[in-house]
């Protein structure tokens, strides 16, 4: 599956240096105010694709399978760029299907922000088991949802992997943030 990235130089270097990289949390985006989302995300892609190949890495790697319209083809963006540092690298790789987990990008604000997804107005619940159980409908990209006001076919489409290797990439360059 092709896969975008744009990750920090040191990602970069670490990917060089041992043939693989993953989450590096010290400098994970918004971690401490969304450490609830993450954590269930982290859980989602054991349940569903498999625990972390080692026991260091907590978070998965974050990319885009769509960007809007561009599902073959995305050259990357200054907006991908958020953090600590100035330059970074837009990673386009291909990973093996079974090594990633997809989900809605609008829908996953629903996640990070502790609200219920809903199929329609009825859904609706204010039932913090229910919630819960209702963001798994982020995994869900065949239905289009009330809540999710856009066309298929112009999703912002995210993808979470445990780690990335450096034989999956197939091209690399340095971009300029914000």
């Amino acid at each position: 599956m092709r896969i975008w990235t744009t990750q920090t130089i040191s990602f970069w270097n670490q990917l060089q240096e041992r043939g693989t990289a993953h989450c590096d949390t010290s400098r994970s985006w918004g971690l401490s105010e969304m450490k609830e989302a993450y954590d269930w995300m982290a859980d989602q892609m054991t349940r569903r694709i498999g625990p972390p190949p080692s026991p260091e890495i907590v978070y998965p790697v974050w990319g885009w399978q769509q960007v809007g319209s561009y599902k073959k083809e995305y050259h990357g963006s200054f907006h991908d760029c958020s953090g600590y540092d100035d330059e970074f690298m837009f990673i386009t790789a291909e990973i093996p299907d079974e090594r990633v987990l997809l989900s809605d990008f609008d829908m996953w604000h629903h996640v990070l922000n502790h609200w219920c997804i809903a199929r329609t107005k009825r859904e609706e619940t204010d039932d913090e088991d229910r919630i819960v159980k209702s963001w798994e409908l982020v995994f869900d990209l065949k239905t289009q949802h009330w809540c999710a006001n856009l066309k298929r076919r112009n999703r912002w489409i995210q993808a979470t992997f445990w780690e990335l290797r450096k034989e999956w990439v197939v091209s690399a360059r340095k971009i300029r943030g914000c």
